[in-house]
């Protein structure tokens, strides 16, 4: 018996789509798996499967600013110091430190897709391979890494491939292997999604990757 559908109408920048439209070509999906996908999850989480951000900014550099805004950060900087609205250097840098190594820390799970693929991983090498050390080595080599995303889990780029990069899922890379994780802000959690082998073709182990616990 065929699934019912039902037809999505949306307005969207001619820019907007027909960049989203090629990187999904490139990636061997649509529009429409894209949707489906995205409508799926916001049903699993009763809302947007993702924190709405705006990226944080990169510094800029001395050539890539204008006059104007070269000027307005000098302005500021000299009727500040006119004013001495200014602290001693050794407290400024030592907040600076402290909001560095006291930052948030994350919870961090593994979601049930993750630990399977871990334990194919892990089996393959110590039993198909038969080094049974090499499988316990990889396995702290991943634990290590997985646990270093309780601070800053941010500082590690979004996955490129959609829809998961519009879903927040980020990709961390350790020895041969991509480690996707997704940071729940609201209870500071980091998920790892799934754990795969680089080599693997990656949107087609991606279509099996859910958020869930």
């Amino acid at each position: 018996m065929a699934t019912k559908t039902s037809n999505v109408t949306a307005r969207v920048e001619p820019e907007v789509k027909e960049q989203a439209e090629t990187i999904l070509s490139d990636l061997g999906s649509s529009c429409f798996h894209c949707i489906n996908i995205f409508y799926r999850q916001i049903v699993l989480w009763n809302g947007l499967p993702f924190r709405p951000s705006v990226p944080a900014a990169r510094p800029k550099s001395r050539s890539e600013m204008n006059d104007a805004e070269f000027n307005a950060r000098m302005s500021a900087g000299y009727a500040q110091a006119k004013q001495n609205q200014a602290a001693p250097s050794d407290e400024v840098f030592d907040r600076l430190i402290d909001e560095i190594q006291n930052g948030k820390q994350y919870k961090v799970k593994v979601t049930v897709r993750a630990e399977q693929s871990l334990r194919e991983i892990s089996h393959y090498i110590a039993v198909d391979l038969t080094e049974p050390q090499a499988a316990v080595k990889l396995l702290r080599t991943l634990q290590k890494a997985i646990n270093s995303l309780d601070m800053f889990p941010h500082r590690v780029h979004l996955t490129p491939e959609e829809p998961w990069h519009s879903l927040g899922i980020h990709r961390l890379v350790s020895k041969n292997y991509y480690i996707y994780f997704w940071i729940n802000e609201s209870n500071l959690c980091v998920h790892i999604t799934d754990v795969i082998y680089a080599g693997q073709n990656q949107p087609v182990q991606l279509e099996n990757m859910n958020l869930e616990d």
